[in-house]
């Protein structure tokens, strides 16, 4: 009984979202003035790295460069006045310097950091 009651409530805690409608996300994000866009550095900004049997902080050693694709988009992010880009991330402020020397400010360990 433990069990179900366990699986029951995991059942109400996950709840998915309904779908954003794509039309109205662009359009409203056309017409904003002031823009957050909050977004992850490992395996979201980054390259794929193959990582099997890599433990955390080995991952985070590794050499890691910016995903090929999202180099224009994103400097074309940061070079806009309406936007403001915070990266969230559990690396080294060296490696995000070296990463993402085109972001403008870094959210490092809870403190505003300007790279510029």
């Amino acid at each position: 009984e433990l069990n179900d009651t366990v699986v029951e409530a995991q059942l109400r805690i996950k709840q998915v979202p309904p779908s954003l409608r794509e039309a109205d996300s662009i359009e409203r994000y056309l017409r904003s003035n002031n823009r957050l866009l909050i977004l992850g550095f490992n395996a979201t900004l980054t390259e794929p790295v193959d990582t099997p049997g890599r433990r955390g902080d080995q991952i985070r050693e590794m050499e890691l460069k910016l995903h090929p694709d999202l180099k224009q988009p994103l400097n074309a992010l940061c070079h806009d006045p309406k936007t403001t880009i915070v990266v969230l991330s559990g690396s080294d402020r060296n490696v995000l310097d070296k990463v993402l020397d085109l972001v403008l400010f870094i959210f490092f360990s809870g403190l505003l950091i300007s790279t510029s």
